[in-house]
């Protein structure tokens, strides 16, 4: 899960306490690269985008994060990294390992979202 850097607040903190109480994975704060999809970037661009920083890839996220900042409304992404892509992975990318990654992680997400809402309330 990836926390932007400007929540601070005391739903943010709640936040990271459950996090931590469900030792669930998490980064407090990266920088995101949006690309676009559908399909999966080449070794070049990953390489690219990680010597400008880019600490993660995706294809969706952008739109409504930076629309949420815009608003002041905080925002927190839920996010699963299914893939190391291209240029970073030690052994060729298929779809098979990334839909069978989605499937493992997936059952963890199913549990984690009625846990944090009820965390919330």
């Amino acid at each position: 899960m990836i926390l932007p850097r400007y929540i601070q607040t005391l739903y943010a903190i709640n936040l990271l306490i459950f996090l931590i109480k469900e030792n669930i994975e998490h980064v407090n704060s990266a920088v995101y690269a949006c690309t676009q999809g559908p399909r999966l970037e080449t070794a070049a661009e990953i390489n690219k985008l990680k010597r400008d920083g880019c600490d993660v890839v995706g294809m969706t996220s952008m739109p409504e994060a930076a629309l949420a900042r815009e608003l002041g409304i905080h925002y927190a992404s839920l996010s699963l990294v299914v893939n190391w892509a291209p240029g970073i992975a030690e052994k060729e990318l298929s779809v098979e390992a990334i839909t069978l990654s989605i499937s493992t992680e997936i059952k963890k997400m199913c549990k984690l979202v009625p846990a944090l809402v009820n965390f919330l309330r």
